[in-house]
């Protein structure tokens, strides 16, 4: 039903593009047939070439037959017999299509972006579409109305100047503004654009609208460049495009009527030589709008390179920054909480090789476990030390396979129920089900000793630590529970913070450093899950790890 719907939507706008092509061509050529010589059959300005050209370059070739009704309608209207009629079919939509195919050939940009889209828009859509087209034209018109060999060329020529007259005006006009939405432009460039718009109008209507300025005052006609360089280097092709038609139309106008700088005895002779002035202002025009866009183009390039790479150089400083926050880090870990084991390994040493004679076997098992512990202390920082350091520098490689969490869990509590036995701790792993999921278990081995090992140190003597999982739809949710001795806000905010030093001890003045959580969540990340942390001071933590599922 909805492909039913679609289709029935394609069908409406494409008739509704046909029904405003004919219209447009209809009303210009209306408009061309006031500048038409003989008998009415030849027009020195004929805008639906311009139009035509414009709509199968943006529309495609498709839009066609929108221009070939609007051609059978005219020449209804007109009372054309069937040999004029019949080659006006043709002519009309063989130029616009031999015109588009010749651009798009030679990689003609309907957004005119380059100066040279302006030069095969003149030449190949201007020039050379209507030298062949008015061959057909002149042809027909011979034909129709009977008019001897020798004034043919007259006629040839006459429907060329008309054709390219009307692609130069209205093909770049159309197309530049074609696909422009409001939101384009400021207000403020709005009332700027209308403003040059109304002096261009006033200037001109005062050049070619009235009977005081004739011929021998040909000067007067570039009283309109101010206006025209203001158009295309503020609003680019869009101005220069607009200028060159409110220009055209007025002076067209203007010289058949007889006014203005090019009037002339002959409309003939005045019309051709406006010709000339409209073309050069064209090229001049186009190519000073195209030169502004290509400049605006430029900047606006230059302006988000400069933002790009004023966002890398922050980036890529608080990296630095945060490197060097993990640099000190580690040197204030390896100069500071190394020191302290290494101190304990010396003096409980250097306690039993001085006195091994007169200690007694309980004393010397006292010194050696203190030294068993100061010496799994420092194999357990080493250990993170080098985790951070191959998380941080990527060397630590993620290679997730399925595993029994449950199982996982169960393993990594039988290796920390030593540790948590000599505080009285009892660790009860309640997750009885297997849950299978995808993990790296390296990384998973890391986290779950991690926290377990920080659980254990910050929980009190003679008390539980539960191991739980729930589900919802998007994670598995391990939540591991202790009743120690918790954290406040503050130390709740800073707690995966690398730049903050943790120095806080455990219930049996174990030191810790911090580094473990903070490796924990560079676990998870590689995992795309998460760490949350709930804690109340004296009241205990619940740390819940998102898997995702």
């Amino acid at each position: 039903m909805a492909v039913a719907v679609s289709i029935s939507e394609s069908r409406i706008k494409y008739a509704s593009q046909l029904i405003v092509s004919a219209l447009l061509f209809f009303t210009a050529a209306k408009v061309g047939y006031s500048f038409a010589l003989y008998k009415d059959l030849v027009s020195l300005i004929w805008p639906p070439a311009g139009i035509a050209l414009a709509l199968v370059l943006v529309y495609g070739y498709r839009i066609l037959p929108g221009i070939a009704i609007g051609s059978i309608i005219l020449s209804i209207s007109n009372g054309s017999n069937f040999i004029f009629a019949a080659g006006s079919l043709v002519s009309q939509m063989a130029e616009p299509a031999l015109g588009a195919f010749l651009l798009t050939k030679f990689g003609f940009d309907k957004r005119i972006s380059k100066i040279s889209d302006i030069v095969k828009l003149l030449t190949l859509g201007a020039v050379v579409a209507p030298l062949v087209i008015a061959s057909i034209e002149t042809f027909t018109i011979c034909m129709s109305a009977h008019i001897p060999f020798y004034n043919c060329f007259n006629i040839y020529f006459g429907s060329f100047m008309g054709n390219a007259m009307g692609i130069v005006v209205m093909a770049p006009f159309m197309l530049a503004w074609s696909g422009t939405k409001f939101n384009d432009y400021k207000v403020s460039q709005y009332f700027e654009f209308f403003g040059m718009a109304l002096g261009l109008l006033a200037v001109t209507f005062i050049i070619y609208g009235n009977s005081f300025i004739t011929e021998d005052s040909r000067s007067l006609a570039y009283l309109v460049f101010p206006f025209i360089i203001w158009a295309s280097l503020r609003f680019e092709v869009k101005g220069a495009s607009t200028a060159i038609f409110l220009i055209s139309v007025i002076a067209a106008v203007g010289t058949v009527k007889g006014f203005g700088p090019f009037s002339n005895s002959s409309v003939y002779y005045g019309l051709f030589y406006l010709y000339v002035f409209i073309a050069a202002t064209s090229i001049t025009a186009l190519i000073l709008g195209t030169t502004s866009k290509i400049k605006n183009s430029a900047q606006n390039s230059l302006k988000e390179t400069q933002n790009l790479l004023e966002m890398r150089v922050k980036e890529r400083t608080e990296k630095l920054e945060g490197m060097n926050f993990q640099k000190d880090r580690l040197f204030s870990i390896i100069s500071h909480d190394l020191r302290s084991p290494f101190q304990s390994l010396l003096g409980f040493s250097d306690f039993i090789v001085d006195d091994f004679d007169t200690l007694s076997r309980e004393e010397i098992k006292r010194y050696l476990g203190h030294i068993r512990d100061s010496a799994r202390n420092v194999y357990s920082l080493i250990e993170n030390l080098l985790h951070w350091t191959r998380l941080q520098t990527g060397k630590l490689e993620f290679n997730p396979v399925e595993l029994d969490l449950g199982a996982e869990i169960e393993a990594i509590v039988k290796k920390m129920n030593s540790l948590a036995e000599k505080k009285d701790i009892r660790i009860f792993n309640r997750i009885n089900s297997q849950i299978f999921f995808f993990a790296d278990p390296y990384m998973l081995n890391i986290l779950l000793v991690n926290l377990l090992d920080n659980a254990i140190k910050f929980s009190h003597k003679d008390s539980d630590i539960d191991i739980e999982l729930e589900r919802n739809a998007d994670f598995l949710m391990l939540k591991i529970t202790d009743s120690g001795i918790g954290m406040n806000a503050e130390e709740l905010n800073n707690l995966f913070k690398v730049e903050i030093a943790h120095k806080k001890r455990g219930t049996a003045d174990e030191k810790g450093t911090g580094l473990g959580l903070l490796i924990c969540n560079e676990v998870m990340k590689k995992h795309r899950g998460k760490i949350s942390v709930g804690s109340e001071p004296d009241k205990g933590t619940v740390l819940t790890v998102y898997f995702p599922i």
